[in-house]
């Protein structure tokens, strides 16, 4: 029998808040108050029915869109993504970028912004090893 809406809700964001480690009152906080931890309890139990702007303010606050906790079987480690949204306009991109696309908009901002971090380094360090290499072949010509 198909859950109630409250209650798939809810189940989502139980088991996001479980798996994040958070409760209802690091929720509040992570919100930057504009959440209330009486309010993230209500939908955790699917008590009353929460408005859309608080059930999409939880989302956010977790690092999902609201569409994201409406989804059945909400798998964390997987979140659910659009096609356009995973690839946006991926005309001209290879396999391994589209790839690469998918997964890092898969990911949290935090995490995203340690990749790209990573990416930089990794840059710079192409950088040097391609100027190493120019100034081997000046001095041996």
């Amino acid at each position: 029998m198909a859950k109630k809406a409250s209650e798939l809700v809810a189940a989502n964001v139980d088991r996001l808040m479980r798996k994040a480690g958070l409760s209802n009152a690091a929720l509040e906080k992570k919100s930057g108050g504009r959440l209330k931890r009486s309010t993230v309890d209500r939908v955790r139990r699917a008590q009353g029915s929460a408005g859309v702007d608080s059930i999409a303010e939880i989302a956010r606050a977790l690092g999902f869109d609201l569409w994201q906790v409406c989804v059945r079987d909400l798998v964390p480690e997987r979140p659910p993504s659009l096609l356009e949204q995973a690839t946006g306009d991926a005309t001209g991109l290879s396999t391994a970028e589209r790839e690469l696309l998918v997964k890092f908009r898969s990911l949290s901002p935090p995490f995203q912004r340690l990749v790209l971090n990573d990416l930089e380094r990794y840059l710079q360090a192409e950088l040097q090893t391609e100027e190493k290499k120019g100034e081997h072949t000046k001095r041996h010509a």
